[in-house]
């Protein structure tokens, strides 16, 4: 995907005005001359004024566009605008989402987006559902503001360092029907109570980060598989997501599209579409819904 400058800030220019202080030059006798006096002993004061001409100087000093978390849910994109074939999810945005970190939460068991955000002076942000499209592939897409564009660049840089696992991270989280713990996960829907409850759950992760054409671009892909045996059935899918993190000054737009393939074991195969994203899928989500974001944030290129 091509990509070029921008800019999305409004410079203000501030004049300055020097002038000179009045300069005075007196002639006149030694102030402690015991004759002071006499009346031929100083000769009168003879003053001389200049003021300085008056010069201009402009300072261009640099400020950053912001916005509310509820400018920020209004600028994401709707199901209209991404047309026929997608779907409502029926989640709701979140706005500012709790940082965490850990296997599980942040990619490579590293922070998760929200606490890199948070660590670069991030004013805020929102997480936008989820829409369902062609081939049951999940997409979303999350707006974050920075103070500066030099916190923006940082959320990038980290975002691409932390989520660098090409090897792989394990971890095991219990099966629990109703999860209230940080290690418990519900992988099933009603009904399986009875013979997956307290099982355990394998997880491994493997993810890889690229800058794109230029640094205000970062590409992410992770793969994160699962499997549990209950029953002498063991069940497995995994989830591939990639993520394209696109700044524009000090606002960054996050796009993300995921599917889940390799499913086995679940009673109802038939019924579930496998679907492996690639990052041509990622390029033309992120083509669709960046014009419509950008338009409603109200960004004009430079």
């Amino acid at each position: 995907m091509m990509h070029h400058m921008r800019d999305i800030r409004r410079d203000l220019t501030i004049a300055f005005v020097a002038a000179a202080a009045l300069a005075l030059t007196a002639c006149g006798g030694d102030a402690s001359s015991s004759d002071a006096s006499s009346t031929n002993a100083t000769s009168p004061a003879a003053v001389e004024s200049t003021v300085a001409d008056t010069v201009p100087e402009t300072t261009e000093v640099e400020q950053f566009v912001t916005f509310t978390a509820d400018e920020l849910t209004a600028a994401l994109p709707t199901i209209a605008d991404l047309g026929e074939g997608w779907i409502d999810a029926g989640g709701t945005a979140i706005v500012n989402p709790e940082p965490k970190d850990g296997p599980g939460y942040g990619t490579c068991g590293g922070p998760n987006a929200a606490a890199r955000a948070t660590n670069n002076a991030v004013t805020n942000f929102v997480f936008g559902a989820n829409a369902i499209g062609p081939n049951e592939r999940r997409a979303s897409t999350s707006l974050y503001v920075f103070a500066d564009a030099e916190s923006a660049q940082g959320f990038l840089d980290d975002s691409a360092t932390a989520t660098q696992c090409p090897d792989g991270i394990t971890w095991e989280w219990i099966q629990k029907a109703n999860p209230v713990a940080d290690n418990e996960f519900n992988g099933f829907g009603p009904g399986f109570e009875d013979v997956t409850e307290n099982q355990v759950w394998t997880f491994t992760e493997t993810a890889t980060a690229q800058y794109g054409e230029t640094e205000d671009v970062v590409e992410i892909a992770v793969d994160r598989s699962r499997e549990l045996t209950a029953a002498g059935i063991t069940f497995r899918q995994t989830d591939t997501t990639f993520n394209h993190y696109d700044r524009y000054e000090n606002i960054v737009i996050v796009t993300i599209v995921a599917g889940t393939w390799g499913l086995e074991g679940y009673i109802n195969l038939d019924q579930v579409a496998n679907f492996q994203p690639t990052l041509s899928d990622l390029s033309e989500y992120t083509a669709l819904v960046q014009p419509v974001v950008l338009e409603r944030l109200g960004w004009q290129p430079a």
